[in-house]
């Protein structure tokens, strides 16, 4: 295939390419898996996908196989095969694995987008009568594909960290690359990373923390609602 985007022979290119086009998100993750004797990549955004599904249908299918990869080994899943890396970031954000095989331009695209049971109801004290009726919850992964199902492009960044010395506590920014400030996006970094403490620090507390910078706009509110937040 022609074109910029298109695939190499050269895995480590390909990876690299997709790392670029999603602006290194920390939410992109790749497992490398050996399969007839090639060095491969499943690459997924952790927020988008069913894990179960990527264990039963993909991993599995993989590890047994003992020749060359085609799309009618994925049986129980939507295949296809594509050169084009730029389909292949885009596939990511839309809840997709890709899967790459060293010496080959051709990946594949799978389906793997995880759909949540549990309800995302609007905030009591946020209602609106008319748009999307959910919200955050406490559960980040849920918030997560909230917002990634919101904002599908290549330019959202999740960028984790871990608060609390005792607890470790998993916390994320998002932003948009080509839109945030990149002084305001290094102020909240540098913030989070300065903050002190055995346990994991409500969400008030943590919001006054960042507060303390005068690059942030005197107007900052809060929310427990995607649409608001994005």
């Amino acid at each position: 295939m022609a074109g910029h985007d298109a695939a190499s022979v050269e895995l480590s290119r390909n990876v690299s390419f997709i790392e670029q086009a999603l602006f290194y998100t920390d939410d992109l993750k790749k497992q490398a898996i050996s399969v007839d004797g090639k060095d491969g990549m499943l690459l997924y955004i952790d927020s988008l996908v069913d894990q179960e599904m990527i264990q039963t249908h993909i991993l599995s299918a993989l590890y047994e196989k003992t020749d060359a990869v085609s799309h009618q080994m994925f049986t129980t899943l939507s295949s296809q095969k594509d050169t084009d890396l730029q389909n292949a970031a885009d596939s990511l954000i839309q809840g997709y694995c890709i899967f790459m095989i060293n010496g080959a331009e051709e990946f594949f695209i799978l389906s793997s987008e995880k759909t949540y049971a549990r309800s995302t109801d609007e905030p009591e004290n946020e209602g609106i009568i008319r748009g999307p009726h959910n919200g955050f919850i406490e559960q980040l992964s849920i918030n997560l594909n909230l917002i990634r199902k919101q904002i599908v492009t290549p330019s959202l960044v999740v960028r984790y960290f871990y608060v609390g010395s005792k607890t470790r506590t998993k916390i994320a920014i998002v932003y948009v690359q080509d839109l945030a400030n990149p002084e305001l996006v290094e102020a909240v970094k540098t913030r989070i990373k300065a903050i002190s403490s055995d346990m994991v620090l409500p969400p008030p507390v943590l919001f006054k923390s960042l507060l303390r910078t005068t690059l942030f706009p005197s107007s900052l509110n809060s929310s427990a609602r995607n649409d608001r937040i994005v």
